[in-house]
């Protein structure tokens, strides 16, 4: 099975998205974040994967709010 992560969004009052937070991972993420699953459980998906903004992870997951339908 491919990577996967779950994470809710974060926004402050003024409604923007600030960061997600991770609700789930499986197994096969834990090593492209280099952290063991119960250090990612709640964590902000910016700091476990510092990356993700280069690899458009960032756009796709707000993509994923705003329209409601899931990324695969």
């Amino acid at each position: 099975s491919d990577p996967l992560v779950l994470a809710r969004a974060e926004r402050p009052d003024d409604g923007r998205i600030a960061d997600f937070r991770i609700v789930d991972v499986n197994a096969r993420a834990c090593p492209i974040a280099d952290r063991e699953r119960d250090a990612l459980l709640n964590g902000s998906l910016l700091e476990a994967f510092p990356r993700s903004r280069d690899w458009g992870l960032w756009e796709q997951c707000c993509t994923v709010v705003i329209t409601g339908q899931p990324l695969e």
